[in-house]
């Protein structure tokens, strides 16, 4: 293997290709193993789809010129833009395609014609150019000149260096962690040398830097002048401005809101890059997933998000207009229980509940085939991914467990999930029902994704199922936000004084062997401990129309929608 950070990318990239890739057909032909039919669904749904449309009236703009604008119905509201704090993945959407950043990555096509995200390859974005000192510490980045924000005010170094510094100075979300974990801990190494040379100085060299740059919706660059402007006492970084508001120089600006129904955005003229091709992309809010079918089958609207893998692998996977676009990705579904919490500060009753899952059965009744067994903390196709976990449905080893335990007679529980997630919700009504059989009677709590968001940055969830997927596929950025005390995304809790350290060690080694044992070691240790029950790896799935063209995948999963056009 290579050595030095441009090693790590090409070594990184290419496992994450060879593991994730070699095995999926167009439109996920191989991946498909059922063919139920739901022929009476189907058709109520279709009947139905003319008077759904006439009480859910579709925006004026698209009405006029469908063939320019993209309709994405999502299942919750889009709120809560704040680039630094934001964590869910449809906001992070909205933020990858109002925003630029610094670095992103090459595009290349599959020999089936599907795109991706070439991890081996980093180029500059808003960096015309940018390149590294001899000993990794200092990177420097020449910016383009003329960017323009949506305001109209040119982009400069002093805008890169007051969106890190922000991050920094909040002390808080999820930017700072990603700036923390890349080695940049202070405002003194953020440095705009020149108004179009911006330069970052790190103590230790840090090749997970450049990833973080180049793909992560949180690093992106703010408007530091329109931001300024919304400072008040009470909020001295904008923050509630930013909640719903933005200020940024990407492809699409933000022409309207409406709270819990839509969000429009209008084409930059202006972009660096070009006109985009849609004028308008408009983002419905369709909580019923049955509702999102029924309108993406009858051309009401041209992607639809978090559907179930029951309609994909059915009603969807042959319907006339529609394809579907499937690509194994680095996620990973958990059921957790918060580690501080009694009983589940008890290693063995955090074993009994994770030997009470009835793994397969989720893989085949709740994903449909659309995904893999988990078998560790790090997803296949990240680099020393090594399967750690033993744990099978195994119902005699539950018991004796839980009378180890102490806990045999049962005790009741709350599990809690988010709406707008089918394959999590079906995933708890299994759990629901076979932890019934030991006495441990589960109340599901289904919660808003606003309230969700809170109480999983509180850390207050006894136990809930969530997913989480490592927008930088690197094994240490897994252990550091979710495995790590303290983790920004370490909603269970979960702490052991030797995987903090090897977190810490192995994000900055540059030999690989020696970072092998260490991502090896961590693996291993995790399993052990059982901070959560690794349910499976989902597949990504894109459900559109099939005139919607230019769609590429990322490891992050968001939508880049400046590629996207619709054929006509």
């Amino acid at each position: 293997m290579e050595r030095g950070w441009e090693g790590r990318v090409r070594n990184e990239g290419q496992q994450f290709f060879s593991e994730r890739f070699h095995c999926v057909g167009k439109g996920g032909e191989k991946m498909v193993s059922r063919n139920q039919k739901r022929v009476c669904s189907v058709l109520l749904g279709v009947f139905l789809l003319a008077g759904f449309i006439a009480f859910c009236p579709f925006p004026v703009q698209a009405q006029m010129d469908r063939a320019k604008s993209l309709i994405v119905a999502v299942a919750g509201d889009l709120e809560g833009w704040d680039p630094a704090t934001v964590t869910y993945y449809t906001a992070n959407d909205m933020i990858q395609t109002l925003y630029d950043r610094l670095l992103e990555y090459e595009i290349m096509k599959m020999p089936d014609g599907r795109m991706l995200a070439d991890l081996t390859k980093i180029k500059g974005m808003l960096a015309e150019k940018f390149s590294v000192s001899s000993d990794g510490l200092t990177w420097t980045f020449h910016l383009r000149k003329n960017v323009k924000f949506s305001s109209g005010n040119e982009l400069t170094s002093a805008d890169v260096k007051y969106s890190f510094d922000r991050a920094l100075k909040m002390n808080k979300g999820i930017l700072l962690s990603m700036l923390k974990f890349a080695g940049v801990v202070s405002t003194t190494q953020t440095v705009a040398e020149e108004p179009y040379v911006f330069k970052i100085k790190l103590n230790k060299p840090n090749p997970v830097l450049p990833h973080i740059l180049a793909q992560a919706a949180n690093s992106v660059v703010l408007d530091s002048k329109t931001v300024e402007a919304k400072v008040t006492k009470e909020d001295p970084f904008a923050e509630k401005w930013l909640r719903n508001h933005v200020a940024g120089s990407g492809p699409y600006f933000l022409e309207k809101y409406e709270p819990g129904n839509q969000v429009i955005y209008a084409a930059n003229k202006h972009y660096w890059k070009g006109i985009p091709k849609l004028e308008r992309v408009i983002y419905k809010t369709v909580p019923s997933g049955p509702d999102r079918v029924m309108l993406l089958m009858g051309g009401a609207i041209d992607l639809a998000y978090d559907l179930t893998p029951l309609d994909l692998t059915t009603t969807l996977k042959n319907a006339p207009g529609v394809k579907i676009l499937s690509f194994p990705a680095t996620s990973t579904t958990v059921f957790f229980t918060n580690n501080k919490m009694p009983p589940f500060d008890n290693v063995k009753v955090r074993q009994a509940l994770a030997y009470a899952v009835p793994y397969e059965a989720l893989i085949d009744k709740v994903l449909y085939g659309l995904g893999k067994p988990a078998l560790s903390p790090i997803a296949g196709g990240v680099l020393y991914h090594k399967p750690v976990s033993v744990v099978k449905h195994d119902p005699e080893k539950v018991r004796s467990l839980l009378a180890e335990a102490g806990v045999s007679g049962g005790f009741p529980m709350t599990l809690t999930y988010r709406e707008g997630r089918p394959e999590e919700e079906t995933s708890a009504v299994f759990i629901q029902a076979e932890l019934a059989k030991y006495n441990i009677k589960v109340t599901l709590e289904k919660v808003h994704t606003a309230a969700w968001n809170e109480r999983r940055a509180a850390k207050t969830i006894a136990a809930g199922i969530d997913g989480y997927t490592p927008y930088v596929p690197d094994p240490s950025y897994v252990l550091e936000f979710w495995y790590k005390t303290g983790g920004v995304l370490n909603t269970w809790q979960y702490s052991n004084p030797r995987l903090d350290e090897l977190a810490a060690r192995s994000v900055a080694e540059l030999d690989p062997a020696k970072r092998k044992a260490m991502i090896e070691e961590a693996q291993e240790m995790i399993a052990k401990d059982q901070p959560v029950a690794w349910l499976f790896h989902p597949y990504w799935n894109m459900a559109m129309r099939d005139n919607v063209e230019g769609y590429v995948f990322y490891p992050d999963r968001f939508t880049r929608h400046f590629a996207l056009y619709k054929r006509y």
